[in-house]
């Protein structure tokens, strides 16, 4: 890692393992987050250029009558169609990268030590800027279908396909500088969280 004042962590894991409630540990320690996911909501809200770029590639079909984007609908085209999900990607992934460099950059302002970029798809598709470290929390696909099923109206082939669609916990830890093993309790989560912080920012 390099030797800056502010950290720049990312923070990825895939669906239902548990990086949200790690993001808001970081938060809690006094660091700056901002979530990939918000901000691909943010940046497709109505009236935005990014709204206006989904309609003219994808037609009005993928909008609400209020103007909101259809979720239902962009996640059948990123699912089901991989040519058409580039296009998605294409449209958003610049706006959120923009997004989340505007929030780093009001971390840094407000003289946050530590900015936690949180993003599930971090490894496959890297921000344009480096990052001291990046952080995945795993806990195996099982356990990740249990979640799932446990608070999701999901059926169980959709939450088959969605964790198919994610590369696997293997590549997340040749891939990551850290990793947090999430299958015990919230407790441990926690405590886990704040003894990599102290590591981080002992050894920056």
């Amino acid at each position: 890692m390099k030797n800056n004042p502010f950290i720049c962590l990312g923070l990825t894991g895939g669906i239902a393992s548990g990086k949200s409630a790690v993001a808001a540990v970081f938060a809690d320690l006094g660091c700056g987050v901002v979530d990939a996911d918000l901000a691909a909501r943010k940046v497709i809200e109505p009236g935005t250029p990014g709204i206006a770029q989904i309609i003219e590639e994808f037609g009005k079909g993928v909008i609400g009558a209020d103007g909101s984007p259809n979720r239902n609908a962009l996640r059948r085209i990123a699912f089901n169609n991989p040519d058409a999900r580039q296009k998605l990607e294409d449209i958003i992934h610049p706006l959120v990268y923009e997004y989340i460099q505007k929030e780093l950059e009001i971390f840094r302002q407000k003289r946050a030590m530590v900015g936690v970029v949180e993003a599930a798809l971090l490894l496959e598709n890297p921000p344009p800027w480096a990052l001291d470290a990046i952080i995945a929390v795993v806990c195996g696909k099982d356990l990740q279908r249990r979640r799932l099923i446990a608070r999701s109206v999901w059926s169980a082939a959709e939450i088959d396909g969605v964790l198919a669609a994610q590369i696997d916990d293997d590549m997340r830890r040749k891939k990551s500088d850290f990793i947090i093993e999430n299958a015990g309790t919230l407790r441990e989560l926690d405590s886990k969280v704040r003894d990599l912080f102290q590591r981080i920012r002992t050894n920056t």
